[in-house]
């Protein structure tokens, strides 16, 4: 809590306007300084310093740090007036910003004569994000973003009329205030075509070409690929399956429409099945993976993801099928001889707790020697892991994608019988998988 100095606020002079002087103690002030300046090192500090704000020129011209600087910056204002001056300091890669997308930045802002910035998402250590033609931020940085390439830093020289205007803010903004932006433009997203999909009526969703359906689907792509980036993997699992919907459902007019769709489908299934993989989803990662498959039956992320996700669903038999194709053809791979490992770990530790299982639901003493609170437990137990078999069964049934269900083995009869019915009513088989010794229900 501050502590304010002075005679206090006087109630009368407030509501009459008149001015009221008050501070804070100088302790309480002290202290806020120090922390101020300890929050962040000094190097990241240093590197926000910009000495071209202040710096004197060894000659005798009487002009200013920002005019000697806008001699070799480029108008980039729209109406030509000088009002908005750009030099690129690291050049950026691919296509320049377009209209409508939402754009991810780092930046120092500057006034002449100071050379620590003012505003600065590196001392905050969080870049910001701005939706073009929101309206939500400064004219001059709109026209600034719409110049910059992915990966591009550059300076900006930005007069009031396109900044803060004449009147400024004072105190933190100056009035008339010039103001220096030195801006990355870390990535961008081309979101404005999704925001146009979704302002359209329904006649004219089902009216729409091929091709206006594939630049939706990037514009989609790109949405859902900022949503994985920010670790946001549910946001972007339904932004990629929206993507494919619009490409599965598309009325394809020949086969060349037919090639290019299936082109388009395979990174977005990838997509897809990595999303739900980080999101813990394995069903769906293993329906997508499958799906890159069918039109890729040698792509090493596709057949890893599917094993990734089977072995999380406890398909041991297709995981390692699986994995290994993919390290056939990618031996080198580290993540997939990690997830192989993790594979033969689960198989050990699924054998031994099948095997703890069925000791405890077949005594081999015989009945005579078996204590009657024994065979409670013994009872209890094997209805226990029959419900258990039953939940299991009832997901099994559901997921058409999931061929193969496996099951702790037992030599209990009761057991071994109530499988079998429970299989015969649903029209499965059941038999021992060579792969891993392990018994399991089969969808005939």
């Amino acid at each position: 809590m501050f502590h304010l100095t002075g005679d206090g606020i006087d109630r009368e002079k407030l509501v009459r306007g008149e001015d009221i002087e008050f501070g804070i103690e100088l302790d309480e002030q002290e202290a806020i300084e120090e922390e101020v300046q300890n929050y962040f090192d000094a190097e990241t500090v240093f590197k926000t310093l910009s000495f071209d704000c202040c710096r004197e020129e060894e000659d005798d011209s009487d002009k200013t740090p920002f005019q000697k600087m806008a001699e070799d910056m480029e108008d980039i204002t729209p109406t030509n007036d000088g009002g908005i001056l750009k030099k690129i300091l690291h050049s950026g890669v691919g296509s320049i910003v377009p209209p409508g997308a939402s754009v991810e930045v780092h930046y120092n802002a500057y006034f002449e004569y100071q050379d620590d910035p003012f505003d600065s998402t590196i001392l905050r250590n969080r870049p910001e994000k701005f939706k073009l033609g929101s309206g939500g931020h400064l004219a001059g940085l709109e026209v600034a973003f719409s110049s910059m390439k992915k990966k591009e830093k550059s300076r900006f020289l930005i007069k009031p009329q396109y900044a803060y205007g004449k009147m400024g803010s004072p105190p933190r903004i100056p009035e008339d205030a010039v103001v220096m932006f030195e801006i990355e433009l870390r990535n961008f997203v081309d979101i404005a075509k999704a925001d146009e999909y979704d302002s359209k009526t329904m006649e004219e969703k089902q009216a729409m070409t091929f091709d206006d359906r594939l630049c939706l689907v990037d514009s989609l792509r790109q949405k859902g690929n900022d949503e994985f980036n920010n670790k946001s993997y549910k946001r972007a699992l339904r932004t990629y399956l929206g993507a494919i919907d619009h490409l599965e459902y598309s009325r394809l007019a020949n086969e060349e429409e037919e090639r290019l769709m299936e082109k388009k489908c395979i990174p977005l299934y990838l997509n897809a099945s990595l999303a739900a993989l980080r999101d813990g989803n394995w069903k769906i990662a293993a329906k997508f993976s499958r799906k890159a498959l069918r039109y890729e039956k040698k792509n090493v992320k596709a057949l890893y993801r599917l094993g990734k996700a089977l072995n999380k669903l406890g398909e041991f038999d297709s995981a390692l099928r699986n994995l290994m194709e993919a390290q056939e053809l990618a031996p080198s791979n580290a993540e997939i001889r990690e997830e192989l490992k993790d594979l033969n770990s689960n198989m050990k530790y699924f054998r031994e707790m099948s095997k703890n299982i069925s000791q405890k639901m077949f005594n081999p003493l015989g009945g005579s020697q078996v204590k009657q609170k024994d065979s409670k437990e013994n009872n209890t137990d094997l209805e226990s892991m029959i419900d258990y078999i039953k939940d299991r069964l009832r997901d099994f049934k559901l997921d058409e994608e999931q061929k193969v269900m496996h099951i702790p083995p037992s030599n209990k009869p009761e057991y071994l019988k109530k499988i079998r019915e429970l299989a015969e009513a649903e029209r499965f088989t059941i038999d021992v998988q060579e792969e891993t010794g392990l018994n399991c229900l089969r969808k005939i």
